[in-house]
């Protein structure tokens, strides 16, 4: 069986960008279980409204021309999108500011096989979709006043 790497600690830094982004939003994003393989939906007057996977990143939102998501995630993401008629969205908190892309639409994305290598686990590497950041849009969770941004 696989170890979880969720902590308390990412759980943490994780419930804090979902209270930001439903603040942009205008929504409440609430964690779903494991089974739906992803993390959050946006609820909005007591409605679902769309699947949200959150991630942190120590990196600023630069460094890299595209960003690396796995592909069983993706896909999952876009069964869920497709079932329920709801956006899929990727959000990213890096450490300059949070982004987000909409991925259950005709996203440009390229197929590869990547991962991390930092915690020797073998399952780190796997089947990858590259999602060029020229996609992805600033979110203005860290700013002073929120304008409305919709999904």
């Amino acid at each position: 069986m696989r170890p979880t790497y969720e902590n308390t600690s990412t759980l943490k830094h994780e419930s804090t960008f979902a209270v930001d982004l439903g603040r942009v939003w205008r929504c409440l994003l609430v964690k779903v279980p494991v089974k739906y393989c992803i993390d959050t939906v946006a609820m909005r007057n007591g409605s679902p409204v769309a699947w949200v996977e959150l991630k942190n990143r120590d990196a600023s939102s630069n460094a890299f021309g595209e960003y690396m998501l796995a592909l069983s995630k993706w896909k999952e993401g876009r069964e869920l999108a497709a079932a329920t008629k709801l956006p899929f969205m990727l959000a990213v908190r890096w450490s300059d500011c949070d982004t987000c892309v909409r991925l259950d639409g005709e996203a440009k994305i390229r197929l590869g096989f990547g991962g991390r290598v930092d915690r020797g686990d073998w399952q780190d590497k796997e089947p990858m979709v590259y999602i060029p950041m020229s996609q992805f849009t600033r979110v203005p969770t860290r700013e002073r006043t929120v304008d409305h941004v919709s999904m």
